[in-house]
């Protein structure tokens, strides 16, 4: 992992991650054995480590696309670290998993971040690597103490149509209870994650900032400039070929090409609320180049 390359989507949820992360798995260099969408999660997950266990965590497991043998070997040649982690497992969690890098690094938890993306590099049978966790922001220096090469792809989208992403989800599927989130929590998460990655982007060249909006109307052209960040030949395909088969799956995500959203926010926003988010996050929007809705 030292050696290596890998690409991690660290983009804000609802902003078009999983539609990046599917696109770049469709590309021949990152290819895994299946096209999946498990996110890892890993650095929050780290503080419960030593409760690891052969099924658990399920996202772990699944990244590994159910790879048990791997997943095994992960476990066992991790035993000793995860152990020694259980005194820092209180403040990790208070903390969400974000320690500071020298108490993280000096306990080792890199070490199980790099057993665990090597087993699952194995696992999905990919030339190059790609992950997708949100979120990750704080994490930056981390990924790049795991691995010191990597690059990242920071994807963000209008706040309106972000909330109403998450309102949409959550109306039609209860069980989703992230998803209903408050709009001052909303504007928090937001801001921290936005002015994060355009600070990072602007002095780090490992970082790329990526706009749903141009994706989604240019995606030819937008993919073409990933994959050159990424030194990566461009193949357009992984943006514009139609479902492999009549009946889509379940999951739309996992099929067909980029296409322009055209669900409108006022389905799932009220305008007041618009208008209080454009407000609260009239910085953020300048800076990413947006202009208000309302």
């Amino acid at each position: 992992m030292v050696a290596a390359s890998p690409v991690f989507i660290i983009g804000h949820p609802r902003s078009g991650t999983s539609m990046l992360y599917r696109a770049l798995q469709k590309h021949p260099s990152f290819a895994p054995k299946e096209i999946d969408l498990h996110e890892t999660q890993i650095f929050s997950r780290l503080a419960t480590g030593f409760r690891f266990g052969p099924d658990r965590p399920r996202q772990l497991l699944g990244y590994m696309l159910g790879d048990h043998a791997q997943y095994a070997a992960f476990l066992e040649e991790t035993r000793h670290l995860r152990l020694a982690c259980v005194p820092l497992s209180p403040l990790s969690l208070a903390l969400r998993g974000d320690l500071p890098v020298w108490l993280w690094r000096r306990c080792g938890m890199h070490l199980i971040v790099r057993s665990y993306l090597a087993h699952a590099w194995d696992a999905r049978g990919c030339a190059r690597m790609v992950e997708k966790s949100p979120r990750n922001v704080p994490h930056i220096e981390k990924l790049r103490v795991v691995s010191p090469n990597c690059r990242m792809l920071f994807i963000h989208r209008h706040p309106v149509d972000v909330l109403a992403s998450y309102r949409a989800r959550a109306r039609r599927d209860p069980a989703a209870s992230w998803a209903d989130v408050s709009v001052s929590r909303f504007v928090r998460v937001y801001r921290q994650g936005v002015l994060g990655a355009y600070e990072r982007a602007t002095c780090e060249p490992d970082l790329r900032i990526v706009s749903y909006e141009q994706f989604t109307h240019d995606p030819v052209e937008e993919f073409r400039s990933i994959c050159d960040f990424l030194g990566e030949p461009s193949d357009t395909r992984a943006v514009t070929e139609p479902p492999a088969r009549s009946e889509p799956r379940p999951d739309r995500l996992l099929e067909g090409a980029v296409l322009v959203n055209r669900r409108r926010w006022e389905e799932d926003v009220d305008p007041g609320t618009a208008r209080r988010l454009e407000r609260d996050l009239a910085d953020v929007m300048d800076r990413a180049g947006y202009q208000p809705y309302t």
